[in-house]
């Protein structure tokens, strides 16, 4: 039996602090965004929508690669 792709507790805590400290920051980067939008050009202010999306696959690509660490 392998240890491979398994989430364990370690990765669980991980993914729950990253988002619990995320939450707060991603409320308030969208409501100031949302402030600014008229002062920004439209390809910046696709850039900076899209910021939030991409932090939150980086938090996902890595829980998945710490679980599927040993698979290599």
């Amino acid at each position: 039996m392998t240890n491979r792709a398994r989430i364990t507790l370690p990765d669980v805590v991980l993914l729950a602090a990253s988002l619990l400290f995320a939450a707060p920051l991603i409320s308030v980067f969208l409501s100031e965004l949302n402030a600014n939008a008229g002062e920004l050009s439209v390809g910046a202010a696709y850039i900076w929508q899209l910021l939030v999306p991409v932090l939150l696959l980086v938090v996902l690509w890595v829980i998945w690669s710490r679980a599927t660490v040993g698979a290599r």
